[in-house]
């Protein structure tokens, strides 16, 4: 099962990848045409639903330190150590 470190990442790349290349057809549309101001608006509208996503999902699994630079290519968590390819183990209720 991923975990929501993962799954925060995966939505953070694919937001940023549509972003970038709705950026670039925004550019190299026709100013004439009326698609470059909208294409615009929705690419800037995807780079910050990354953004929140990024600020609000992206802790680590373990501690829950937040992670912000470098999400894409981080493998361990600065802060503990923990591989973020893993899901931290489950601690076990004490018994009364």
């Amino acid at each position: 099962m991923k975990t929501r470190f993962q799954i925060a990442r995966a939505i953070a790349e694919g937001l940023i990848a549509a972003g970038i290349i709705i950026i670039t057809v925004a550019s190299l549309a026709l100013k004439d045409t009326g698609w470059r101001d909208p294409l615009y608006v929705v690419s800037l509208v995807l780079l910050v639903l990354a953004l929140i996503i990024v600020c609000t999902w992206c802790r680590c699994p373990k501690c829950g330190y937040p992670i912000f630079k470098n999400i894409i290519g981080m493998k361990n968590c600065p802060q503990c150590s923990w591989p973020l390819n893993q899901t931290p183990p489950v601690q076990k209720k004490k018994q009364k």
